[in-house]
């Protein structure tokens, strides 16, 4: 049996090969904010995103990452030979979100476009989310941006039916920002560069791939600090010139019967697929980069230097006039302590300006590959569900003030202004002691988890989450079957999805089945008034007189909190049911009538107005409910909002304020 480079090192695959597997892909913080980024973009209504990046940055293995790990809310067509012709496109991408084959036979490519359009309507109803993945999109023709600019016109409840996502070298953006091209370039709402790797990314980035093909610590291959940094140099941080290197050193070391990678093997790795002369215009080139920045910083150092310099210049006659008339303990006397507070100048001088000019891109080379920074780090394979955490943990800080300098003594005293971050929306809410409140401030990306005290709220942590949200309240939990969930009916068309949830779950940490978090999504300079507090009470007391007349099975008080219109009963994965106020009544009478030994519980009861319309409201409660025909305890949440009755006029509309009336309400049961 022949033996390879791969068994010799002990490993079960070849770690540096080309293919792009996403098994070998290396999250580094560059990678991961793309992929951020990408998710941002399909879980929101951002329909157009274009990810640029040299040859061999890692596009391709990227996107392939993406596709491993959405879940199966999300329907992708990827095209990956954009040469093709715009009809052909369209064909594609009819065929990936499931378009009959027969159904375009000679047809022409407004009728697909139609035929596409009809089948991102039937995605829409079902809450799949359509996502157009073009790779090497520098390479689509001028008519097929056509195309994919009319498929991006698609819209379904005026939102975007589908997202796409424009993948390619660095030239696709100034393809796109060519005149003819400037209404596609117009649309695309994120733009992603991705960036070489830093030379601690790539030191992360060959022990990852070692250790996912099977390699451990006393078994691998060793790179040294010195040949990380040659390699580093030679591929400028491009993973595919990395993985050519390595593989190449691999084999090297190999034919030697060598475990330890050394500058030889680097060079022979070079040779073996670079031309000489390549390889010397690379050195050159640093060489002169080099020598350029030695000059600038002699140059510094000089003009810094020259006072200095020159009075020693100009008092050197001095000195020798000096030393012709004076003795040698003369000399001692009065020439010395001269000399020593010239030297107390230069080294304070010194100190001031040696951080400003010594410290440079070498030096903090030197610093990132220390084998204290570096070999204690540890190296995990890459794990998908990590690539969702958006965020990490902060502690709140004090803001310290700045001292008044004495010509801004007099000036008169400003306002302070409050940090968002630090304060707790008090007048929206009236809630109980324990519950965990989530605030989102979407124009600045920040999260802050509170918790309800006896005395005020406490911060229990701040993150930050890069996350589309429109103000408003949403509902954050997870089902009996510890699945998470993210709801706010008061948007139109939005739907129980468990797309968003995971990123917030994160972050707030452990969520028990069937509780639920609320999350109050608004602008972080807002404020609110005290009559919003006044809602808060009013619907706090709604709650009570509802319970009240459900305690004592009072059929006509109790559907007369519920709005004279259609009342909305959500369920988590399902549609809305729709109940006219009269069936209700007529529902409600017959319970009411069998049942017997009624008893309601409530507790825990928070009521909260909503920050995005101040009037609607949500009240969330436990519930334990028994009778002598049904038990169930779970979760209730009540919709409120402020109507009028249907059968007021509108003339009395004008004379008193909207009553408070339950619209709709979400059940999680813990049974």
């Amino acid at each position: 049996m022949t033996m390879t480079y791969a068994t010799f090192f002990e490993l079960k695959d070849r770690p540096f090969r080309l293919s792009p597997d996403t098994e070998y892909f290396f999250p580094s913080e560059v990678h991961k904010d793309i992929m951020r980024h990408l998710l941002y973009s399909i879980n929101t209504e951002e329909g157009f995103v274009e990810i640029t990046g040299e040859p061999g940055i890692g596009k391709t293995i990227t996107l392939r990452s993406l596709v491993k790990q959405i879940g199966e809310e999300v329907l992708i067509s990827m095209i990956v030979n954009p040469t093709i012709s715009p009809k052909e496109l369209l064909k594609a991408v009819a065929l990936d979100f499931g378009v009959k084959a027969h159904d375009m036979e000679n047809q022409s490519g407004e009728h697909i476009l139609r035929l596409i359009q009809v089948r991102l309507m039937d995605l829409n109803e079902k809450g799949t989310v359509a996502v157009i993945i073009i790779d090497e999109a520098q390479n689509l023709s001028d008519q097929a941006l056509e195309q994919v600019c009319l498929i991006s016109n698609i819209e379904i409840d005026q939102k975007k039916a589908v997202k796409i996502i424009l993948v390619g070298q660095l030239e696709l953006g100034k393809n796109l920002q060519r005149p003819e091209l400037l209404k596609i370039y117009q649309r695309i709402t994120v733009r992603c560069r991705l960036s070489p790797l830093s030379i601690k990314d790539t030191y992360l980035y060959i022990q990852h791939r070692i250790r996912v093909a099977g390699g451990t610590e006393y078994r691998q291959p060793k790179f040294s600090n010195k040949v990380i940094k040659q390699i580093y140099y030679y591929s400028n941080g491009l993973p595919r010139l990395i993985n050519i290197i390595c593989e190449r050193c691999l084999m090297a070391a190999f034919a030697e019967k060598k475990k330890h990678i050394t500058s030889s093997h680097v060079k022979k790795a070079l040779k073996s697929f670079q031309p000489k002369e390549s390889v010397a215009k690379v050195y050159k080139r640093n060489k002169r980069i080099r020598n350029t920045a030695l000059s600038i910083m002699i140059i510094i150092v000089g003009w810094f230097a020259f006072p200095y310099v020159n009075e020693l210049w100009l008092n050197h006659q001095k000195i020798l006039d000096f030393f012709k008339t004076e003795t040698t303990e003369t000399i001692e006397q009065k020439q010395l302590p001269e000399k020593q507070n010239m030297r107390d100048a230069w080294i304070n001088h010194k100190k001031k300006i040696a951080p400003a000019i010594l410290q440079k891109e070498e030096q903090k080379v030197e610093d990132e590959l220390s084998s204290d920074s570096i070999n204690d780090m540890e190296i995990k394979p890459s794990d998908t569900t990590s690539l969702l955490k958006q965020s990490s943990d902060t502690t709140a800080s004090e803001v310290t003030p700045h001292t008044k300098s004495k010509e801004s003594a007099f000036e008169p005293q400003k306002e302070q202004v409050k940090d968002p971050e630090q304060t707790f929306p008090h007048q929206l809410m009236t809630t109980s002691i324990g519950q965990r409140i989530i605030v989102f401030f979407p124009d600045i990306n920040r999260m802050m988890l509170w918790k309800y005290t006896e005395t005020e709220p406490e911060l229990i942590k701040k993150a930050n989450v890069y996350a589309n949200l429109r103000e408003g309240i949403y509902l954050l939990g997870r089902d009996k079957d510890s699945l998470p969930f993210l709801f706010n009916p008061f948007i139109p068309g939005n739907k129980v999805t468990k797309l968003l949830p995971e990123i917030f779950c994160k972050n707030v940490g452990e969520i028990l089945p069937t509780k639920i978090i609320p999350i109050l999504v608004y602008l972080s300079g807002r404020t609110f008034d005290n009559p919003v507090y006044d809602n808060a009470q009013a619907c706090h007391l709604l709650v009570e007189k509802w319970v009240k007349a459900w305690q004592s099975t009072n059929i006509d008080a109790f559907v007369n909190y519920y709005h004279k219109d259609d009342i909305m009963y959500y369920r988590l994965g399902k549609p809305p049911q729709q109940m006219a106020w009269e069936n209700l009544k007529k529902s409600k009478t017959v319970t009411f009538a069998r049942s017997a030994d009624v008893s309601l519980q409530i507790s825990n009861l928070s009521c909260i107005i909503d920050p995005g319309n101040p009037k609607t409201a949500i009240a969330l409660f436990h519930q334990q409910y028994s009778s002598s025909n049904y038990s169930d305890e779970g979760m209730k949440v009540l919709f409120l909002s402020q109507v009028y009755d249907s059968e007021s006029s509108a003339d009395n509309h004008l004379d008193r304020q909207p009553d408070w009336r339950i619209t709709g309400r979400f059940w999680l049961s813990t049974r």
